[in-house]
C-alpha cells in the first residue's frame, strides 16, 4: 500500500478495556464505521489515551474480569484501522491511562508491537509535498475556561519556543485529551482538540458539564494552497451519544413498599382475618 501523507487519521482516547471505551458495543460499531471513512494508504496517528489504566478515579469501569477477551476484541478493531493506513504513528497518552497502573509505559509497548513506527511525547510531522508541518500531542491542561483558549495558549508557546530554536517551527497543532472537538485558525496558522471514543463515565459525569464527550475521530487533509487555512482542512467524523444520555428522569407514580412493611402488612391482615 503507498502512504500518502497529505491524507491523515486520527484518533485518540480509545480507552480500551473500560467498560465505556473502545470494545463497548456502540463505540465499537462507530469506530468500525470510522476506519471505513478512512482514505486508503492514509498516515494513521494514534493521540493518546489508547488504554484506559489502572486507577482509583475509574477503576470501577473497568473490565478486569475478562481481559483476555478484551485485549482480542480490541486488537481485531485497530488491526483494522492499521490496514486502512499506509503507516502508523502514536503519540504517548497521560501516565496514569499510558502506564495501565503497572510501573512501566504500556502504551508505548503495545503501540510499538502493534506497529507504530515513532512513539513520542511530542510527534512533529512534516508533509514534505505540502511542506506543511503538524504537532501531535496528546495535551494534559485544562485549566483554562474555554477549550479554544488552550489552543490559543499552545500555538503562542510552540511559536514562541520554535523562534528561540528550541523545538521546530509548526503551522498546526493538533490535540487530545479533553474529549470533545475544537478548532481555531488564522492566516498563519491553525489547531484542533480531537473527539474521543469513550462513552461518558461515572467520574466524567461527576465533573463539569465542559467534559461531556464528542463521539468519533479526526480527518486532515492537506493541499496547496497560499495560506495554512487554504493549506489545511479539519474534517471531523463525530457520532451522537446514546440516547439514554438524552433522557430526563422518570419516576414511578406508584408508592413502592418495602420488603419489611409488606411482612408487616400480611402479618396484620391474617390476624384480623
Amino acid at each position: 500500500m503507498t502512504l500518502d501523507t497529505s491524507r491523515i487519521a486520527v484518533v485518540s482516547d480509545l480507552h480500551w478495556l473500560s467498560n465505556e471505551g473502545l470494545t463497548n458495543p456502540y463505540v465499537c460499531e462507530i469506530f468500525s464505521d470510522f476506519i471505513r471513512k478512512v482514505p486508503k494508504g492514509a498516515l494513521g496517528v494514534f493521540n493518546g489515551d489508547v488504554f484506559a489504566g489502572v486507577d482509583a478515579r475509574w477503576i470501577e469501569s473497568l473490565q478486569l474480569g475478562n481481559l483476555e477477551d478484551q485485549f482480542v476484541e480490541g486488537k481485531e478493531l485497530i488491526d483494522h484501522f492499521y490496514d486502512a493506513c499506509g503507516a502508523i504513528i502514536s503519540s504517548a497518552g497521560t501516565s496514569s491511562h499510558a502506564k495501565a497502573g503497572l510501573g512501566f509505559d504500556f502504551e508505548r509497548i503495545l503501540c510499538r508491537l502493534f506497529g507504530s513506527q515513532v512513539h513520542r511525547e511530542q510527534l512533529f510531522f512534516r508533509d514534505r509535498k505540502t511542506g506543511v508541518r503538524i504537532l501531535f500531542q496528546h495535551g494534559r491542561s485544562g485549566a483554562l475556561v474555554y477549550k479554544e483558549s488552550i489552543l490559543r495558549r499552545e500555538l503562542r508557546f510552540a511559536h514562541e519556543h520554535a523562534a528561540w530554536g528550541e523545538i521546530p517551527q509548526i503551522d498546526v497543532l493538533v490535540r487530545s485529551h479533553l474529549h470533545s472537538y475544537v478548532a481555531v485558525e488564522s492566516t498563519h496558522d491553525k489547531a484542533c482538540i480531537t473527539p474521543c471514543f469513550q462513552l461518558p463515565t461515572r467520574y466524567i459525569e461527576a465533573g463539569s458539564l465542559g467534559w461531556k464527550p464528542e463521539l468519533g475521530g479526526l480527518l486532515i487533509e492537506l493541499r496547496s494552497g497560499k495560506t495554512i487555512c487554504d493549506k489545511v482542512r479539519f474534517l471531523p467524523v463525530t457520532y451522537p451519544l446514546p440516547e439514554r444520555f438524552r433522557q430526563y428522569v422518570t419516576l414511578r407514580p406508584k408508592y413502592h413498599e418495602s420488603p419489611i412493611r409488606k411482612m408487616e402488612r400480611t402479618r396484620n391482615e391474617k390476624e384480623t382475618s
